[in-house]
C-alpha cells in the first residue's frame, strides 16, 4: 500500500496504519489512545507514520478499537422548572470544555419522571454512552439499568430522593440556614419561606436549614408563611398572594430559588407593597437577573463552574475505575443587595 503524504485522496483509517506499520490494529489503537503494551521501537514507528501523513483518528473509529462511545449523556429532567433547566444549560455550557478536552462528545438529553419514557434506557441498553451526568433527578429503574450496564453515572445536586450513585451535592441545608441568619441579624423577627415540596429531599434541606436558624434565634413562624407549593415562577407568585392574606405579615421572606424570589417581589409590589421597606427578600443561587430585580436581589451565589468541574471529575474518576464518594460544595459568601431592610443597628 502505498499512500503519499498530503494526498487527500483518500482518507486513512486505523487499519491503514497498520497496515503502513506492518502492525496489529490493536497496536495502533494502543499508541493513540496512549496505553501501554506497545514495544519502544514499534511505537516510534507508529508515531512517525501518523505525524507523516497528519493522521487524526474519528471517534467512530476509536470506538471501535476500544469499544467505547466516546459519548457523555448530560440528562436533565423534562419536568424541571425552565428556571431550572436555565441554570442546568448554563453548568452544561460550562462542562463542555471539560468534556472535549478529554476527546469526550457531549450530548444533551432529556429524561422524564414518566417510566413510560424509555429514552435514556435505551441508550444505556445499547451502551451508546460512556457515562452519565443527570442533573437533579434520576428514576430508580435508570439507577439500576446503569448498574446492570456498569454505566457509570453521577447525579448533579439531587433534589427528588436519596440514593445510592455518586453526587455533587450543594449544601442548601447551610444556605438557607445563612440567609434565614442574615435576616435575624438586620432585626427581622417574623421570616416567612417560600420552597419547593415536589423536590422532596431539596424541600427537606432548605426546611430545615430554615427552621434551625428560627430555632437558634427562638423565633416562631407562622405556619401560613411557610409554603411549599412553588416548583415555578406563577406558583411561588401564587405562595407570595397566600402569605399576604395573613392577619399578621412577615417582615423578610426567604426563597429557595432566585426565580421564586422576582415573583415574590412582583406579587408584593402588585398588592401595593413597598420591597424592602414594607417586606424584604433574600435567596439561593444569584441568577442574572438577580442584580437587575427592582430592588437588587440579596442571595448566596451558585457557581457553575465549580458544579461542573465537580461533576466532570467524579464522573471521569468513576469511569477510570478509581474509588468515588459524593462531593459536597460548601456555601458561598451572601451578596448583599438592596432587597434586604435592615430593621436594627
Amino acid at each position: 500500500m502505498e499512500i503519499k503524504k498530503g494526498d487527500k485522496t483518500k482518507a486513512l483509517t486505523i487499519k491503514d496504519i497498520a497496515n503502513l506499520a506492518g502492525v496489529s490494529v490493536a497496536s495502533v489503537s494502543y499508541v493513540i489512545n496512549g496505553k501501554k503494551g506497545v514495544g519502544p521501537e514499534q511505537r516510534e514507528k507508529i508515531e512517525r507514520i501518523i505525524s507523516w501523513h497528519h493522521f487524526r483518528p474519528n471517534q467512530n473509529s476509536r470506538g471501535l478499537s476500544l469499544s467505547k462511545s466516546f459519548n457523555i449523556h448530560a440528562v436533565i429532567r423534562r419536568e424541571a422548572a425552565p428556571a431550572c433547566k436555565n441554570f442546568y444549560f448554563g453548568v452544561l455550557s460550562k462542562m463542555m470544555d471539560l468534556i472535549e478536552c478529554r476527546q469526550y462528545n457531549i450530548v444533551p438529553a432529556y429524561q422524564s419522571d414518566d417510566p413510560a419514557d424509555k429514552n435514556i434506557m435505551s441508550v444505556i441498553q445499547n451502551k451508546n454512552t460512556d457515562g452519565i451526568l443527570f442533573f437533579q433527578g434520576i428514576r430508580k429503574d435508570i439507577v439500576k439499568m446503569a448498574a446492570n450496564k456498569k454505566i457509570p453515572h453521577v447525579i448533579i445536586n439531587p433534589g427528588l430522593e436519596e440514593n445510592n450513585v455518586p453526587s455533587v451535592l450543594l449544601d442548601f441545608e447551610r444556605m438557607t440556614f445563612q440567609v434565614a441568619q442574615f435576616l435575624a441579624e438586620k432585626g427581622h423577627t417574623r421570616i416567612g419561606f417560600i420552597g419547593m415540596q415536589s423536590m422532596p429531599l431539596f424541600f427537606r434541606q432548605t426546611l430545615d436549614g430554615f427552621t434551625k436558624a428560627m430555632r437558634q434565634y427562638r423565633f416562631r413562624a407562622d405556619k401560613a408563611w411557610i409554603r411549599g407549593e412553588a416548583f415555578n415562577e406563577e406558583s411561588a407568585e401564587t405562595s407570595m398572594r397566600r402569605i399576604l392574606r395573613c392577619k399578621v405579615l412577615p417582615t423578610a421572606i426567604v426563597c429557595t430559588q432566585d426565580n421564586f424570589a422576582v415573583s415574590a417581589v412582583n406579587a408584593a409590589k402588585t398588592a401595593g407593597y413597598r420591597v424592602p421597606r414594607d417586606i424584604s427578600f433574600i435567596s439561593i443561587d444569584d441568577l442574572p437577573m438577580a442584580k437587575y430585580l427592582d430592588p437588587p436581589l440579596t442571595t448566596i451565589p451558585v457557581d457553575q463552574t465549580e458544579l461542573a468541574f465537580c461533576a466532570c471529575e467524579l464522573l471521569f474518576d468513576f469511569m477510570e475505575g478509581k474509588a468515588v464518594r459524593n462531593i459536597t460544595i460548601p456555601a458561598k459568601e451572601i451578596i448583599v443587595r438592596d432587597s434586604v431592610r435592615i430593621l436594627k443597628p
